[in-house]
């Protein structure tokens, strides 16, 4: 599947530049993404779980579930760790579930957001109503414009992506998936120069696959 530059993200096929956004192949594997290696490291949501995501974490919140069924963050923690799974349709449920007990929790919106956009481009829109709502919710979360801004990249629509991303960095200056993916961004937009700093500050932060991006493309 390719997406075109046609591809309606909240109904706009361009990004803030004014520039349609850039015809990608679309894959759910970034290691099959035709700019190379790096940028499967971040193919994973900001999932704030301090759980392993193994079955017996899953458990656990099973149980607090059946005590609380009413307990929103339980559900949203099991949905991470289920992604982390590979179980998909059981993540979205949790996600959903969370929403449904308190509409008012932008977190789950946030995550349900990064699960869609990676279930094809006919999911792209409701990922990004979802990630409008963690949004309006919570303007200062920066999870969330990190999300989105991730999730643009993977259409293409990179210099939107970018704007999503300065504000996740403006909000939170430690977030180093900001200035990772951001690096990613920048570079596929032909700005080597603000990517290098991108991934020099991921890596300044504790991100180790940032210097193997550096090593291999500016070395």
């Amino acid at each position: 599947m390719t997406l075109h530059s046609e591809t309606n993200i909240n109904g706009v096929s361009k990004d803030n530049s004014g520039k349609s956004c850039k015809t990608v192949p679309y894959y759910i594997n970034r290691l099959e993404i035709e700019t190379d290696f790096f940028y499967s490291y971040y193919n994973r949501p900001i999932l704030n779980s301090q759980n392993d995501g193994n079955q017996t974490a899953i458990a656990d919140f099973n149980m607090s579930i059946e005590e609380n069924p009413g307990y929103a963050e339980a559900y949203t923690n099991r949905g991470c760790l289920k992604y982390e799974l590979g179980d998909q349709p059981g993540a979205l449920e949790d996600f959903s579930m969370a929403i449904n007990i308190n509409s008012g929790y932008a977190k789950p919106y946030s995550l349900r957001g990064f699960v869609r956009g990676r279930l094809g481009i006919d999911n792209i829109n409701k990922a990004m109503e979802d990630f409008d709502k963690a949004i309006e919710i919570n303007p200062g979360y920066a999870d969330a414009y990190t999300n989105r801004g991730d999730t643009k990249v993977l259409v293409g629509c990179y210099r939107s992506a970018i704007t999503d991303l300065n504000e996740a960095a403006g909000i939170n200056p430690a977030c180093r998936k900001a200035y990772h993916i951001r690096g990613f961004a920048r570079y596929m937009d032909a700005d080597r120069d603000g990517a290098l700093l991108d991934w020099l500050k991921a890596a300044e932060l504790g991100d180790k696959s940032a210097y193997e991006i550096i090593d291999k493309y500016f070395n």
